[in-house]
């Protein structure tokens, strides 16, 4: 997988999430090795079964909202979530599972406790209140469908509510492929 590439397609999510699966493997302190000491040839897949098209393009349910980003929406049509991304995010949202960030309990916490700021907070206050919740637990991975590129993707950033450091990347699959890098680095 070329990691200057687009992750805006099926075939190309496929592929990266497979060497991502193999690189969980090698940086996992606890992968079962065979009497030689390998590696099993085939990672698990920390992924689910694809969504069905019409969930994988829906966006939040119960919601009338833009169309998904290509990358969010091939990423879905692969794996319809993914168990163990890099950071502390816990796990990549399925397609039922995406939300507004500010309808999540972190969310809504989040937009109270910056509500009281007295000046600075006011552009983290507009991106929560716009921004699509991708992944979530110790860190929270968001989508601005405030800041759409001309190909019809969103910015992605990485929120950490314990600093309030929050990471820009230019989209859903810059954001994973960042992943790859620190796991080929570990």
């Amino acid at each position: 997988m070329n990691e200057h590439q687009t992750l805006d397609t099926p075939e190309r999510w496929r592929a990266f999430l497979a060497d991502y699966s193999a690189a969980l493997v090698r940086t996992a302190p606890h992968t079962p090795r065979d009497r030689a000491g390998s590696l099993p040839e085939e990672a698990p897949w920390p992924g689910r079964a694809p969504a069905r098209a019409q969930d994988a393009a829906a966006g939040p349910a119960g919601s009338a909202s833009p169309p998904l980003p290509p990358s969010l929406r091939a990423f879905l049509a692969v794996s319809d979530g993914w168990s163990r991304p890099h950071g502390a995010a816990e796990r990549v949202h399925g397609s039922a599972d995406l939300r507004w960030f500010r309808e999540s309990d972190t969310g809504a916490d989040l937009i109270e406790i910056y509500g009281f700021e007295p000046q600075g907070a006011e552009d983290l206050l507009a991106l929560f209140g716009r921004a699509l919740e991708v992944a979530g637990h110790e860190e929270v991975w968001l989508l601005d469908p405030g800041d759409v590129r001309a190909d019809g993707e969103w910015a992605a950033y990485v929120f950490h509510p314990g600093d309030g450091e929050l990471e820009r990347f230019a989209d859903f699959g810059a954001l994973m492929l960042a992943g790859l890098r620190l796991l080929r680095e570990a």
